[in-house]
């Protein structure tokens, strides 16, 4: 378990899987942020897979079960932050992919 900061205490950031080099990310359908068109994953989630080697990222939509996938390297070359601590101290820094640029994973279960 990876952990991120909600209200400047640990929190859960997601599950990264060492031997697959893939983080798994539980999130509810409330998390998608529209004006970016993406879920976050935290800047401290962030620098920890970076600093893991991770490869492989996948979302998962709580209500529905839906599932994302995405390399890191294509994550980090579309994403962009926004540093919430500045207007919403409750977070850290953000990071948002476009859900466009991820593939959504139909039925099959990704081994991790």
């Amino acid at each position: 378990m990876l952990l991120s900061r909600y209200r400047g205490m640990p929190c859960p950031g997601g599950v990264y899987y060492q031997h697959t080099r893939t983080f798994v990310k539980k999130l509810k359908s409330s998390s998608y942020f529209w004006p970016k068109r993406a879920f976050p994953i935290d800047a401290p989630v962030l620098d920890r897979l970076k600093e893991l080697g991770c490869k492989i990222l996948i979302l998962q939509i709580a209500e529905t079960g839906q599932r994302y996938r995405i390399s890191m390297e294509e994550f980090l070359t579309n994403a962009t932050s926004i540093d919430w601590c500045k207007t919403d101290p409750r977070f850290p820094e953000r990071w948002y992919c476009p859900i466009e640029k991820w593939t959504e994973l139909s039925g099959e279960r990704e081994a991790v």
